[in-house]
Parts: C-alpha cells; sequence; structure tokens
C-alpha cells in the first residue's frame, strides 16, 4: 500500500501531539477559542437556526450523550455537535483564518466538546483535541485557498470544517495513526458545502453544524474499523483536485508541529463577514473623531477588492445573512450606532437584524459608493472609507489592521468581558462567570461535564 505524505504526515502529528508538546502562547490562543465559541453558541442557541436545529435532532432522539448549550437536554455527540456548531456559526462573529478563508471553532470546538464530555475527557485532553484541529483545518485551508472559493465556489467553512473536526475527535478517541488516516479519509468523502449563501437563506449556518457532525462521524467510523484509501489528498482524484485548480502539496505539513498556525487566528469585533471588518471599523472611527450625525453625510466611498465589491454591494437585503454581507448596510447600521459605540460595543447581530426594516437605514445605505481596486487584496480585507459632509467636509480612514487580529488583538480579558456581557442574555452572569473561570483554568480541569454544565440553558 503506498502511503501518502499528506494525510500520513497531519495524522501522525494528530495521533501524537500530547499536551506538553504544545507551547503555552498556543494553549492560551486555545482557551481564548473555546470562550469565544462558547458565547456564540449560546447567542446562537435563542436565533431560529438555533432553535430549530436542536429541535430536529431532539425528535430524532438517541443517547443522551452531550450537552447542547443554552437548551436543557442533552443529544448523541453528533447532534449534539451539529446543533452547538449551527448556533455558533449563525451569529457570524466567528473567528477567522484569514488566508485559509475559513472560520476554525464553529466546526473544531464543538466536536471536541461533543466528543469529550461523551469520554469524560479532562481540560488537557480537550486542548490538545482542539489545537490538533485548529492546525490540520487550517494547513489544509491554507493549501487550497483561495482557489477553493475563487474557482470552484465552495465554502471553506463547510468543507475544510470536517478536517478541523475529524481531527479534533481523533486526539480525543485517541486513535492511532492508522486509524486516524482512515478517519481523514472517510471526512474527505463527506466534506461538502456551496459558497452560495451570500444569496440569502439559512443554509450557511448549518454548514458549521454538519462539518462539525461529520468529522465526529468519520471519527467515530474509523475508531470501529472502518477504512477509507490511503490516498485522500493526491492525485487525479483527490481532495486537493477535486476541490481546488491552484494548490500547494506542501503547504499542508510545512514545519508541522513546529509552526503553529493557531496563533494566527483572528477574532472578529463585529456581527458580519469577516472581510467588512475594516469597512465598519474605518466607518467608526471616521465618525467617532469628528462631529455629524446621519443627516449630515452627502455621500460614502468604500474602496475595497474587486471580489468584495461585487457581491456585498446589496442595499435591500431581505434577511440577516444579506444584510451582514453587504457594505452599504453595514456602513449605514455603523454611522446610526455611532462610531464611539461600534468601536467599543461593536456591531452585533440585533444591529443588522433591525436594520432589515429600517427606512432610515436603508436610505443611508443608498447613499455608499462601492468599488473595487486591484491594489486591495480579498484575503487582507482592507478597506479605504471617505465620508462627504454636505458641508464640503471629508473624511478618509484605510484600514488594513482590524482589532482582533493577530497585530492588534483582544485580551483574555476583553474576550471574557464580551462572553459575559453578551451571553447575559440567556444565562446568569455568575454561571457565565464560572464557565469562563474554568475555560482559563482548564489545565486543571478533570472532567469536560463540569464546563458544560455551567453552559446549560
Amino acid at each position: 500500500m503506498t502511503i501518502e505524505p499528506t494525510n500520513f504526515k497531519l495524522s501522525e502529528f494528530v495521533s501524537g501531539l500530547e499536551y506538553d508538546l504544545i507551547p503555552l502562547e498556543v494553549i492560551e490562543k486555545a482557551k481564548q477559542c473555546l470562550l469565544d465559541v462558547a458565547r456564540l453558541a449560546v447567542l446562537g442557541s435563542r436565533l431560529p437556526s438555533g432553535k430549530r436545529t436542536r429541535e430536529v435532532f431532539h425528535r430524532m432522539g438517541g443517547t443522551p450523550e452531550c450537552t447542547v448549550i443554552g437548551f436543557p437536554g442533552r443529544l448523541p455527540a453528533p447532534y449534539a455537535a451539529y446543533v452547538n456548531g449551527t448556533a455558533a456559526h449563525s451569529v457570524e462573529n466567528d473567528d477567522t483564518h484569514v488566508g485559509a478563508v475559513h472560520h476554525p471553532g464553529v466546526t473544531t470546538i464543538p466536536a471536541a466538546l461533543a466528543i469529550a464530555e461523551r469520554e469524560n475527557s479532562n481540560g488537557r485532553e480537550l486542548i490538545t483535541g482542539v489545537v490538533a484541529g485548529y492546525e490540520v483545518m487550517i494547513r489544509l485551508g491554507l493549501a487550497v485557498q483561495p482557489s477553493l472559493f475563487a474557482d470552484r465556489g465552495f465554502h471553506g467553512t463547510a468543507v475544510m470544517g470536517h478536517f478541523g473536526a475529524v481531527a479534533a475527535t481523533a486526539s480525543l478517541l485517541e486513535l492511532s495513526t492508522e486509524r486516524t488516516m482512515h478517519a481523514m479519509g472517510l471526512a474527505a468523502s463527506y466534506a461538502s458545502g456551496l459558497a452560495n449563501w451570500y444569496q440569502g437563506g439559512m443554509v450557511k449556518y448549518i454548514h458549521a453544524g454538519k462539518a462539525a457532525r461529520g468529522g465526529v462521524e468519520a471519527a467515530l467510523l474509523a475508531a470501529e474499523g472502518l477504512t477509507s484509501p490511503s490516498q485522500i489528498f493526491e492525485g487525479k482524484r483527490g481532495f486537493f483536485h477535486a476541490y481546488s485548480e491552484v494548490y500547494d502539496l506542501a503547504t499542508a505539513i510545512a514545519d508541522l508541529g513546529k509552526e503553529w498556525k493557531t496563533l494566527e487566528i483572528h477574532f472578529k469585533p463585529h456581527a458580519s463577514n469577516r472581510h467588512l471588518q475594516s469597512t465598519i471599523q474605518a466607518t467608526a472611527s471616521i465618525a467617532a473623531e469628528n462631529n455629524f450625525s446621519t443627516s449630515d453625510v452627502d455621500y460614502v466611498e468604500v474602496v475595497t477588492s474587486p471580489e468584495m465589491a461585487e457581491v456585498t454591494k446589496n442595499v435591500s437585503p431581505v434577511d440577516v445573512i444579506e444584510a451582514q454581507s453587504s457594505i452599504p448596510i453595514v456602513v449605514s447600521v455603523t454611522l446610526f450606532k455611532g462610531g464611539d459605540r461600534t468601536l467599543n460595543e461593536y456591531l452585533l447581530f440585533e444591529d443588522i437584524k433591525n436594520s432589515i426594516h429600517s427606512a432610515e437605514i436603508k436610505e443611508l445605505a443608498r447613499k455608499v459608493r462601492l468599488s473595487g481596486d486591484p491594489e486591495f487584496d480579498v484575503q487582507d480585507g482592507d478597506a479605504r472609507v471617505t465620508i462627504k459632509l454636505n458641508t464640503g467636509h471629508s473624511y478618509t480612514r484605510y484600514v488594513d489592521v482590524i482589532r482582533g487580529s493577530p497585530e492588534d488583538p483582544f485580551t483574555m480579558g476583553e474576550l471574557r468581558g464580551r462572553f459575559i456581557e453578551q451571553a447575559s442574555v440567556l444565562l446568569p452572569d455568575d454561571q457565565l462567570g464560572a464557565a469562563a473561570d474554568l475555560i482559563e483554568q482548564i489545565q486543571d480541569l478533570e472532567d469536560i461535564g463540569e464546563l458544560t454544565e455551567q453552559l446549560i440553558g
């Protein structure tokens, strides 16, 4: 049997990874990711997509193994991973890897939490699984992006999320290298998800959930002895060729275990598409530094990458996902909320949701002039915003370093504050504080069930 380098190296890394081999800064980053996904799952549990997904799987039944965040009752591990992943992705505020063009947290962490709870794992084992998942998912994303999205029309989180989830699950199940390879191969056949979610609907939200579930199931099947071809990434019928026109095999395994891609994660400040974060930040900065009202605005000019200018120009969204991906709408919402409030409190899901039926916000949105410039990079997500007032005054701000990025990171204290402040709409502050305490000291936690118990609604 021919051993494929990509699958073997990644699987060997996953099966051999131990907590003590992970640098402290990577462990701390993983804790931040866990805290932020917990926030999102709580928030998403009260949204229609979270509620309806939970109801479907509740009716399907099965062994009550794992917590569904924000709800009472338990579900089988694959179902819990699906519901928690869907809920977390529904807020459109999830962590991001820019180069890999996907959101690792909302697929990897729901899978890891479900299996850790099922297996009575401790905190060190959970963090190890999370890091394994992030590293594998990010590296594979870097190998196939941006072609997977730009040329083939796939959604990176929906497709690559299966590999983050399966790696995390395989780590927690302590699968051998051989069985991890089979799990990866099975996950490759689960991987799917189209990027036409820009056209609206709820389908984007389930992309994270079904990837989390698919990864869990693939690892559980491999654990029971189901096998796959050893060559799943390379070759004419391999994953890379099928999903990308331009890919780099070496990227997936270069400096594996030495260079930690988890450290490159961005946390989005605002509940909007990652590519719109710089536009929001630039608009809010101008508004915070200059005294004017929305009625004073003559027009707003936004320059970004040609790709984003094309898919984010909708001024009349019919649902939240369209509004969250509309530059004219988020600019208008930012100006109505105010620069200081946007920078300090961020744009929330509710801010965007309320914009859909606001005539004032849509009127201002029609004053936004959007253009694409090849000098602006779609992956960097940089933007230049100019606000021209009726008085003749004009203000411009260019943003290429976004708050929450590795270059301007949130502290654990800031993420903790956001977690408690935002999630308190559903859970008591003392319960959220206890959950945050457990995550911050998760290396001392003997049973993950103690953490998930604090996230039950």
